[in-house]
């Protein structure tokens, strides 16, 4: 995978994520490179990027509906958090290394970790 196609798919499953919660989404941070290892153990980058709504939903649906979503694309599920601000990792999807949902009381924000891609991060 090349650090743009790596960039169009996170950043459309972070657009599928949101559309999906609805809302006014911003821009939290980047999305912008970071680096990582490859499969082979070579150095690699990726893209994370963070937007965030400042309004919150009904956390026990919204994380239901993303978690049947991202298992149906064959996601590992990690559940994080309290009953107040639960939080879902989806890991290993076919877009992104890492997708999840944080919903705190006023406050919801999704991040995502694109796939891991041949680069240096200081060159992008």
């Amino acid at each position: 995978m090349d650090s743009e196609t790596a960039k169009r798919r996170m950043i459309a499953a972070v657009d599928d994520t949101t559309r999906r919660l609805g809302g006014t989404w911003h821009r939290e941070s980047g999305p912008g490179p970071e680096s990582c290892v490859l499969s082979d153990g070579t150095p690699g980058a990726h893209w994370r990027y963070l937007v965030r709504r400042d309004s919150s939903g009904d956390p026990v649906h919204d994380i239901a509906v993303l978690t049947a979503l991202w298992e149906q694309q064959g996601m590992h599920i990690d559940r994080w958090g309290t009953d107040e601000s639960p939080e879902i990792v989806g890991r290993d999807g076919p877009d992104t290394a890492t997708l999840s949902l944080t919903a705190w009381p006023g406050r919801y924000s999704v991040q995502a970790t694109s796939i891991c891609f041949p680069g240096d991060p200081d060159q992008l």
